[in-house]
This record gives structure tokens, C-alpha cells and sequence, in this order.
């Protein structure tokens, strides 16, 4: 899974922010450092709207720490603020189903006791993982030449994600034409016909996949 981190800051109580579009790519946990928010005034109230239609997120507002269960690293390495700016908000957001970039816009609210509110506006464009990302680049196996007329070519080849095995061939003849995609079962492949079915049966442990056209 992607990650991508959003360090907010403020130095004042009433800020409105509008940010450029924040670009992610397939699946992506978002992380929100709040521990540098404006906080001589007491924030006490916090909503964040991950924009996806998920629900809207209203972090505890807890005004101090017990140490002797709570930790003091975030206090060490970050200072003394309220334990909920010391807290950094997660979100898992995902790519759409149906379209090749998802657009949203990721909202976030801060409300002070004397009223004034601080807000983040941040669009966000999720990219749909495509072929290429899919698969890399891709190693010759084997090469098979007929030699007749055409010179058909039948090409091997193991992709560098996964290591897919993608077999295809430059015949034309619809009847002999194969094309597929096969996890990987192996180093020493031999492909055969059985019952009008695609069968890669795996020599080093006699593993068979079958694939139907």
C-alpha cells in the first residue's frame, strides 16, 4: 500500500487554507500531522471530512495526558500541546472502480473557545492503477519461429511484477492463436493441448494450471 503524510501548521486562530491538489496513486493511506496547529488558544473541537463519503472523523478531545499508562514520546519529540494535535489521523482511500482518476476534497475543521474557526480545504485526485504499473517491464523467455510463409512467432514472456507468464503470438489464424496470462508455476514451462483447453504444466513439480480460452 502507498502512503503520502500531510503536515498541517497554523499560527493563528482563524486561517482558511486552500490547497493545490494533492495527486495519490492507487490504493493510499494518508497520514495528518496536526502537532504544529496554532494551540495558545484551546482548540476544542476537531472534524475531519476524508471526502470519500466515508464518515465524518471527530477525534477525542482529551485535554491531558495520565503518563503512567500514556506515552511521552509524542510530547519529547513534537512539545507540549493538547494530546489530540499530538496524534496523527490515518485514512485509507482507494481508487475508483470505474473511472481512471477519483476527485474529492479532504476537509478539515478547528474550532477555538473564542469561537474562530481554522479551516483545510485539500483536493485530492486518486489515480486508478493501469497495465504498465500492473506488470513493469517484461523478460524474454523464449522465442518459437515456424518457418513457413508468415515466419509465425510464438513469444514467451515473464513479467517483472509477479512473475506472470504472457505468452502471444503473431498469428493470424484465429484457431491457433493463443494469448494468456498465468501465475507463475515455475522455471521450466512446456505448453500442450488438452480437450481444446490451454494446460501449462509446470516440469519442477509437475504443477498444472489450466486456462480456457
Amino acid at each position: 500500500m502507498n502512503t503520502y503524510n500531510i503536515s498541517l501548521s497554523t499560527d493563528a486562530t482563524s486561517v482558511t487554507s486552500n490547497f493545490d491538489t494533492i495527486n495519490l496513486f492507487d490504493q493510499t493511506e494518508v497520514s495528518i500531522d496536526l502537532s504544529n496547529i496554532f494551540s495558545e488558544v484551546f482548540p476544542y473541537y476537531i472534524v475531519i471530512d476524508w471526502g470519500d463519503g466515508s464518515e465524518v472523523f471527530e477525534p477525542e478531545i482529551k485535554t491531558f495526558l495520565t503518563y503512567r499508562t500514556d506515552s511521552i514520546i509524542e510530547e519529547i519529540t513534537k512539545g507540549v500541546s493538547p494530546p489530540f494535535l499530538n496524534t496523527n489521523y490515518n485514512h485509507i482511500y482507494y481508487p475508483s472502480p470505474n473511472s481512471l482518476v477519483k476527485s474529492l476534497t479532504l476537509k478539515i475543521g478547528i474550532q477555538y473557545t473564542t469561537g474562530e474557526i481554522t479551516q483545510f480545504n485539500i483536493p485530492v485526485d486518486i489515480r486508478t492503477e493501469g497495465y504498465y504499473e500492473n506488470i513493469r517491464d517484461v523478460n524474454l523467455e523464449g522465442v518459437k519461429i515456424i518457418n513457413n510463409v508468415n515466419l509465425d512467432t510464438t513469444l514467451q514472456l515473464r513479467t517483472e511484477i509477479d512473475n506472470y507468464i504472457v505468452e502471444t503470438t503473431n498469428n493470424t489464424n484465429a484457431d491457433s492463436f493463443t494469448s494468456f496470462i498465468v501465475n507463475d508455476v515455475g522455471e521450466n514451462l512446456q505448453k500442450v493441448e488438452r480437450d481444446n483447453e490451454n494446460v501449462v504444466v509446470d516440469n519442477k513439480d509437475g504443477t498444472e494450471v489450466i486456462i480456457v480460452e
